[in-house]
């Protein structure tokens, strides 16, 4: 599991079809001060290449970086978008835990349902609308009865007299893709999970506080009972964003990745902080990168852990790509994983621990061996243009599923052969 919330930073906050109407204006005016001067300045035997070359640029402009108005108008919002695929960009996707199904989350304020061998839309999960990133996680529950989702709905709101923290976290029925319960607690949570026994949901989100009109965001997990929606654990010592949350194979511990450069291990039912490893040391709180953890995952057996995505600073800011793996016991870094260029935009533990997923801003999705450190198989080609937002291996760990912007893809762990795509028509996207 799993994925790099960091992938939710610096949205837009206008609705999609706002926004794209904007920036055809935005473009139209700009071009327009820069070829009139221009064209006072040429002179008239020049003037028809001027022409040209002002409707050549505008046309190219507009066509490559905006959606054209009737195109903005045809995008699904909504009811309309059910059983059409998705039309932003593609944040996760995970199995479900009998492996016929996947469930996705979006930009376009959407999770959907697939079925794995048809690849048919099974449900379209709407009710994160109006927000400015879409749905950021989702996750089914170890009986694959349920579904948990993550979203920025308390920044729809945005009132000055209002914290809004309220309805970030949703669970739905599986089977029939309705809403069954609103967790609130958060104004914009980036990540959620189910505990081994499905009783119990932690998630990483930001809690709004009004103090003298003046709103302050707070770095949390908080911890749900499932049945009565009640939150009954609150973790708090990260200083910046927590970026993953994960429960050990019993449950007991619960381990955060975080902007503040650490990865940490909680008592879930007491809250307290039972281990602190700080990735890099060199880290900057005055940074606006900072030292980021951005994953951190528990083994299977529990023994040991992972954590990716950290960002080094040493003079000056180099983006890390390096998978690190610790034991737990003693807190120990035991080898280094280095392939992805810059960062790690997901990691997984695969079903028996003996591999590792990662992917990163090259266009490839990597496995390791992780008794070695070996890169076992690369899936996808290097590309310079194209990152791999996310990967999961499916319960037998025979597949791994892989997502970019507009495209999904079932690969063979064996052969690295691919097997099955989806490709969507995407509108609006996150950079």
């Amino acid at each position: 599991m799993l994925l790099l919330p960091d992938l939710f930073c610096n949205l837009h906050d206008a609705a999609p079809l706002t926004y794209l109407a904007n920036a055809k204006k935005t473009m139209y005016n700009l071009l327009r001060s820069l070829y009139q001067p221009l064209v006072r300045a040429m002179p008239r035997f020049t003037l028809l290449f001027a022409v040209c070359f002002g409707f050549l640029l505008a046309a190219v402009c507009l066509r490559v970086l905006f959606v054209t108005h009737s195109q903005a108008e045809q995008i699904p919002f909504g009811e309309k978008s059910i059983g059409k695929g998705h039309f932003g960009t593609v944040f996760s996707a995970a199995f479900s835990p009998d492996g016929k199904k996947i469930v996705t989350a979006s930009y376009d304020y959407t999770a959907r349902i697939w079925d794995v061998e048809s690849g048919k839309e099974l449900h379209t999960l709407l009710g994160h609308d109006g927000h400015s990133s879409g749905v950021h996680s989702a996750f089914f529950s170890p009986d694959g009865k349920k579904i948990v989702t993550t979203g920025s709905d308390g920044a729809a709101r945005g009132l000055p007299d209002d914290d809004g923290n309220f309805g970030c976290v949703r669970i739905w029925n599986a089977d029939t893709g309705k809403e069954l319960k609103k967790l609130e607690g958060f104004f914009v949570s980036h990540f959620a999970v189910f505990s081994p026994d499905g009783k119990k949901i932690a998630a990483a989100g930001s809690q709004r506080i009004i103090d003298e009109n003046t709103a302050l965001f707070y770095a949390r997990v908080l911890i749900w009972d499932v049945d009565s929606g009640k939150i009954v654990q609150q973790l708090e010592g990260h200083t910046q964003r927590v970026n993953t949350v994960d429960f050990s194979h019993d449950g007991k511990t619960i381990l955060t990745s975080s902007r503040d450069g650490t990865a940490r291990i909680w008592d879930t039912e007491t809250g307290k902080e039972l281990q602190k490893i700080e990735v890099n040391k060199g880290y900057d709180p005055f940074s606006p990168d900072g030292n980021r953890v951005s994953a951190a995952f528990f083994s299977p057996d529990g023994k040991t852990m992972m954590t990716a995505g950290a960002f080094s600073l040493t003079g000056s800011i180099e983006k890390d790509g390096t998978i690190r793996l610790w034991d737990i016991s003693s807190g120990k870094e035991l080898r280094k994983l280095e392939g992805h260029p810059k960062w790690n935009d997901s990691v997984a533990f695969s079903p028996d621990g003996k591999k590792i997923a990662t992917t990163g801003p090259d266009g490839t999705a990597r496995l390791w061996v992780v008794e070695t450190g070996e890169e076992l198989q690369k899936f996808g080609k290097e590309t310079d243009w194209k990152r791999i937002n996310f990967s999961a291996f499916s319960p037998d760990g025979k597949t791994i599923v892989t997502v970019e912007d507009d495209t999904m893809i079932i690969w063979d762990v064996e052969t690295g052969k691919e097997l099955k795509k989806w490709k969507w028509k995407i509108y609006y996207w996150v950079n």
